[in-house]
């Protein structure tokens, strides 16, 4: 059973890197390029699912960690989704997504002062650049405010990846904080695509974004077998 998940994890791994070629290489910016970019999301909230139903038929223990991890996927997926239709309730559902992934990431370890110490550093820089850097035009005043909310949730995030992996290193560890660190930087990068017009920004976002995400839902399984 190990075996087969593992080649559904390659599988749809190499679903949703395909879809996302095929989505920025013929479809960005297009009247297709919701549902080409649907067709490349749909595949990790899949299997994050799938990989917290695996993990909760074969490890006995409750695993609250897999049971919140694949919200965070799936509401990243459907945000993902959801934002070229309405803008804020995709950030809404996509922010939804990113508190999830917090929530579970305390499951491993809880809330302590380096988490704020770490967490409060990355949010600074995030908010000296989001408010200093002059290329940066906000549509309107509260979409600033927004930013600086979601640069505090992606901060969060990544600043508990990196404390749970100073505390105890090993592959969960090590993947939560690469897929933390690759979400967390495609979310600054959009911050180029949406208020400066880059439009190479949404590629780099979507090439960063794929792999954060498979990797967080894999570390679903990767958690279950360390409880194994």
């Amino acid at each position: 059973m190990k075996q087969k998940i593992l080649y559904i994890n390659g599988f749809f791994a190499v679903l949703v890197f395909v879809f996302n070629f095929i989505y920025l290489k013929f479809a960005y910016l297009t009247e297709n390029g919701l549902m080409y970019k649907s067709l490349t999301v749909i595949w990790f909230g899949i299997l994050a699912v799938i990989n917290a139903i695996y993990v909760n038929k074969t490890v006995k223990t409750d695993s609250k960690f897999a049971k919140i991890m694949p919200l965070g996927s799936v509401s990243a997926m459907l945000g993902d989704i959801i934002i070229g239709v309405n803008f804020l309730i995709g950030a809404l559902i996509f922010a939804l997504g990113h508190i999830c992934f917090i929530l579970a990431y305390m499951q491993l370890q809880r809330f302590n002062k380096r988490d704020c110490i770490i967490s409060s550093v990355i949010f600074a820089l995030s908010t000296i650049f989001l408010l200093s850097y002059k290329a940066i035009v906000f549509p309107a005043e509260i979409m600033k405010y927004i930013a600086i909310v979601y640069a505090l949730i992606i901060s969060l995030m990544l600043g508990k990846s990196i404390s749970i992996f100073l505390t105890e290193r090993n592959i969960l560890t090590t993947i939560l904080l690469i897929g933390s660190v690759l979400f967390f930087l495609s979310d600054m990068i959009l911050v180029f695509e949406c208020f400066v017009g880059f439009t190479w920004a949404g590629k780099l976002c979507m090439a960063l974004y794929c792999p954060a995400e498979c990797s967080l839902a894999f570390s679903v399984f990767l958690y279950g077998e360390m409880k194994r």
